[in-house]
């Protein structure tokens, strides 16, 4: 992985996986989390380029009330893999440059960590020094996700799995991965990822 400085480490998983969760540890313990799809959002609704950008390739009516209409794109990019790669080439260049500036206003930790659930597909991780993959059984995926997102039914969740990288696929590309499934003691694991990326990061200095 081509070195930055500081040291970067990203946190990528299937939904409902736990990675916010890992991330939330690791921001108690000081460290700045970059979140790749909560920026995605504010970006889709408040950057007037790419709201123009997003118009004009999928119409008026991906916003509603002037911020992004989530259910109208969903239901297009799960069901049209094309549509799904448009939108990532839309977004993902102004996510890129946001990081970026992010990085720059948050140089003086000993880590920092992007979480985004397309570091691999996106090549992204090409700029990370260290990558955890968050894995979880199926079944409790779908669990977690229908408790924080009433909105969504099951084979709305499903499809989107289906649609992201396997884990035995993506963990080809990762230096560590952390099972959080129901019966795995987490933060245990958590602190101990912790206390090797910080020796990592001394060294990287």
């Amino acid at each position: 992985m081509t070195k930055k400085s500081p040291f970067l480490v990203g946190i990528t998983g299937g939904v409902g996986a736990g990675k916010s969760l890992i991330c939330k540890i690791l921001n108690t313990l000081g460290v700045p989390i970059y979140s790749s799809d909560g920026r995605a959002k504010e970006l889709m609704n408040n950057n007037e380029d790419l709201k123009k950008k997003i118009i004009n390739n999928f119409g008026i009516e991906s916003y509603k009330n002037n911020k992004i209409d989530n259910q109208f794109l969903s239901d297009k990019i799960f069901e049209n893999t094309s549509y799904r790669l448009n939108i990532n080439s839309l977004v993902h260049p102004f996510v890129k440059e946001d990081f970026h500036f992010w990085i720059k206003k948050n140089s003086n930790n000993d880590y920092l960590v992007k979480e985004s659930a397309l570091i691999i597909e996106s090549e992204s991780y090409k700029e990370l020094d260290f990558l955890i993959y968050v894995s979880a059984e199926k079944s409790t995926r779908i669990k977690r996700v229908l408790e924080r997102d009433p909105g969504r039914n099951e084979d709305d969740i499903v499809k989107i799995i289906k649609t992201q990288m396997n884990d035995k696929k993506a963990i080809n590309f990762c230096d560590e991965v952390i099972e959080n499934n129901e019966n795995n003691l987490l933060l245990p694991k958590v602190l101990k990822i912790h206390k090797k990326i910080l020796k990592k990061s001394n060294n990287f200095k």
